[in-house]
């Protein structure tokens, strides 16, 4: 963890749930902030969800090779992510974000979701002008609350409730659903035999509305729920049996596969930025462990 007088501690983390009707889709709504400007790096790690960010007053770097950085947009749409990549934040630390269940994306956009993998999306390209207004209230009060209010107005607007009953949209939520509740991935055959659509089907639609595979998913769920156990001081070994994997080594690779770190690496890293998201207390944290709508 990161030694106490580090400025990076004084970051205040905030959630909210949102209402009702979009509960299905968000897993939460969430802020983080700064008391004064500072020099932040990071990495950040593939998790199976997609998330729209509200960089405000942020400068925001982003590097996918190791090498080049580009600026991140005021507002973007974290696409789904299959590989790691660092973030370097500078000046005043705000941010609010709104963190989608691994289908939930789909259902307020027309763009496939498989084709906005492993990117940072200016929203304002992604939404058109109508998002102006929505980035303007928001950047301009700087209030959690304020932002909440706008994203349940703007994203209530923008449901697809017809998308949202199809039935291979449902399978899919069940198959997502069953992932999360059992992060070992011992359900996932049973939940796919239980989806109610046809094998290539459900696999074409898994891909369609989370821009993944059963499979992948599978695999960045059971690597995230190693994260609980790794910031309480649980032995590898057994924490690899724990998560499902076959033995510490298998744990390591698949570890150093999405973190491209080892797990001792990542702990000694402090992970100022994202250990908020890799609490268990945290309903970003695989997305409530598979909360019911």
């Amino acid at each position: 963890m990161l030694p106490h007088d580090d400025p990076a501690t004084r970051l205040e983390y905030r959630e909210l749930l949102p209402g009702p009707r979009l509960r299905p889709y968000v897993a939460c709504y969430w802020m983080l902030r700064s008391p004064e400007a500072m020099r932040l790096r990071d990495r950040t790690f593939p998790d199976g969800c997609q998330e729209l960010i509200f960089n405000i007053g942020a400068r925001v770097l982003r590097c996918d090779d190791g090498r080049h950085w580009s600026r991140n947009p005021p507002a973007e749409l974290v696409g789904q992510m299959t590989r790691p990549y660092d973030v370097l934040a500078e000046s005043e630390q705000l941010y609010f974000g709104v963190k989608f269940h691994p289908h939930g994306f789909a259902v307020f956009t027309r763009e496939p979701v498989d084709s906005l993998r492993d990117q940072s999306i200016d929203l304002r390209l992604l939404f058109g002008p109508g998002f102006d207004a929505v980035h303007e209230r928001v950047a301009t009060a700087r209030d959690f609350g304020v932002f909440v209010a706008a994203m349940e107005a703007w994203l209530g607007g923008l449901l697809c409730e017809r998308r949202a009953q199809a039935r291979a949209f449902r399978a899919v939520e069940h198959v997502v659903r069953a992932l999360f509740a059992h992060p070992d991935g011992s359900a996932l055959d049973r939940a796919i035999a239980e989806a109610g659509v046809g094998l290539r089907r459900l696999q074409g639609a898994f891909r369609e509305t989370t821009g993944l595979s059963p499979r992948q998913l599978r695999g960045m769920v059971r690597f995230q729920s190693c994260f609980g156990g790794l910031q309480a001081g649980v032995p590898y070994a057994q924490l690899a049996l724990a998560c499902g994997y076959y033995d510490q080594a298998h744990f390591n690779r698949e570890f150093r596969h999405y973190a491209g770190m080892s797990p001792s690496q990542w702990k000694r890293s402090g992970a100022p930025l994202n250990r908020w998201f890799l609490d268990p207390s945290s309903r970003a944290w695989l997305c409530g462990a598979g909360a019911p709508a």
